[in-house]
């Protein structure tokens, strides 16, 4: 056999096993369904970014699971892909449906987080501010007192409602309103000198904005950050605020918050009891 033939041979022997090879385009085989089964309308959220096909034949995807989507599934069907079985669920959503396969589903809907502002977070970081200061000077710790808690969460509501007014059209204080609507005993004559609440119980006010503060470390830095503010900060060109916060004769606070769109409305309320003589 001349070198020739030999050479022609071996070239139509390549075009024949290249002919076998499956491209890049192929390469994946076709899924074929072994068994398709009806279920009861079910909701699911996705435990993976898997992707979502068309159809059965698993050939194109037409998108990636979404983990913060709730699904619903009514249908899954085993399929045989590549040589191996597996479930796939029929999962239907606002924007998609398709095939996505049941080890990447979790049955119950998408748990919304609360975008309510960090109330616990943004104190702890405020009272930790506050009782830092009153320890470098000499002062006891203040400590939250739930009273008066709730009394700080009601300002900060009133703050934005009525523009930031802290006394009613007959010059009378709104935490001593609010405080006796909500049962807390007082003595009227324990700070005659005490502003922003002239009398037995303080409030210092303030207002800031913070994108995402339903996060607890958003919450956090408001907090230290409207604490350093009212300690170290004049407003108004008074001290007014910090010596609300720095009284020795004040144990017992309640710091409020209200978020409206990203505005922070604060207000704090202490109790002030008498001098000692």
């Amino acid at each position: 056999m001349t070198k020739w033939l030999k050479a022609s041979l071996l070239i139509a022997m390549g075009f024949g096993l290249l002919a076998g090879v499956p491209t890049g385009a192929n390469a994946t085989s076709k899924g074929h369904v072994v068994a398709t089964t009806k279920v009861a309308k079910k909701a699911y959220h996705a435990t993976k970014q898997s992707p979502i096909y068309t159809t059965t034949s698993l050939k194109k995807v037409r998108a990636k699971a979404n983990l913060h989507t709730t699904y619903y599934v009514t249908k899954q069907a085993t399929i045989k892909h590549n040589g191996k079985k597996a479930v796939y669920q029929y999962v239907t959503a606002k924007q998609v449906k398709g095939w996505l396969k049941k080890t990447s589903l979790k049955a119950g809907k998408v748990v919304v987080k609360s975008k309510a502002f960090k109330v616990a977070a943004a104190n702890q970081a405020f009272l930790t501010e506050v009782n830092h200061y009153r320890q470098q000077h000499g002062t006891a710790a203040i400590q939250l007192d739930s009273q008066y808690q709730a009394l700080a969460m009601q300002r900060a509501k009133e703050l934005y409602q009525l523009g930031f007014e802290q006394y009613d059209h007959q010059d009378r204080p709104y935490a001593q309103l609010d405080a006796k609507q909500l049962g807390i005993s007082f003595q009227p004559n324990a700070c005659p000198t005490c502003l922003y609440g002239n009398g037995p119980i303080s409030e210092s006010v303030s207002e800031s904005y913070a994108d995402h503060a339903n996060q607890a470390k958003v919450a956090a830095k408001v907090g230290k950050a409207e604490a350093k503010d009212l300690l170290y900060k004049s407003v108004e060109g008074s001290w007014d605020n910090r010596e609300n916060l720095v009284r020795a004769n004040s144990t017992k606070m309640g710091i409020g918050w209200y978020d409206h769109g990203g505005d922070i409305y604060l207000a704090v309320n202490a109790e002030v009891t008498p001098l000692a003589d």
